[in-house]
């Protein structure tokens, strides 16, 4: 009965679905989309994702195509001349036009980042987005691994979970289905 005088709040996502896009099948066209929507700040951005992209865009820069939002000059003026990787200063779009332009959600942040919770990733789920993302942290409270996405330990789980999403498409599609009912 002590329970019962407890205050109850209820804490509302600051998520608005109605503005964001419905979510889409991957691979509506040849090029698998990767993005990653974030802050600025220094953690929030990996400094391998140079190298990941690298590897992706060596391998068949047809293939593959990333869009980040956010991300560190120091990453985009390195990454400058790379073909398929678009980089956008924060805010520069609404989230809701990158995420209904990719296929997956690639929350690549500096291996000794604790995100608590990442708004950007349960966005991006919310749009039917599968997300590969870091295992440390609130992620793993948000993306179910194998189910939603995969969660990462280090850059060769992130590079094995991009191969697995980009060469099985139906996975993909699956993954960012049970995103949405999630989220």
């Amino acid at each position: 009965e002590p329970v019962w005088t407890l205050p109850r709040f209820i804490l509302y996502s600051p998520i608005d679905p109605e503005k964001l896009p419905v979510p889409k099948p991957v691979g509506t066209d040849k090029t698998y989309t990767f993005c990653h929507v974030s802050k600025s700040v220094e953690s929030k951005w990996n400094s391998d994702l140079p190298k990941l992209c690298k590897f992706f865009l060596d391998r068949n820069p047809e293939d593959v195509r990333f869009i980040f939002m956010g991300i560190r000059d120091n990453l985009a003026k390195e990454m400058k001349d790379y073909p398929n990787v678009t980089c956008y200063k924060e805010n520069a779009k609404p989230v809701g036009e990158v995420f209904g332009t990719s296929d997956t959600m690639l929350f690549f942040v500096s291996y000794s980042r604790e995100e608590a919770w990442s708004r950007s990733v349960a966005e991006s789920m919310t749009c039917g987005l599968n997300v590969v993302a870091s295992e440390r942290g609130g992620t793993k409270d948000s993306v179910i691994d194998k189910n939603c996405g995969f969660l990462c330990k280090d850059y060769n789980s992130y590079i094995s979970a991009c191969l697995k999403l980009i060469e099985n498409r139906p996975l993909a599609t699956s993954m960012g289905r049970n995103s949405a009912i999630y989220s």
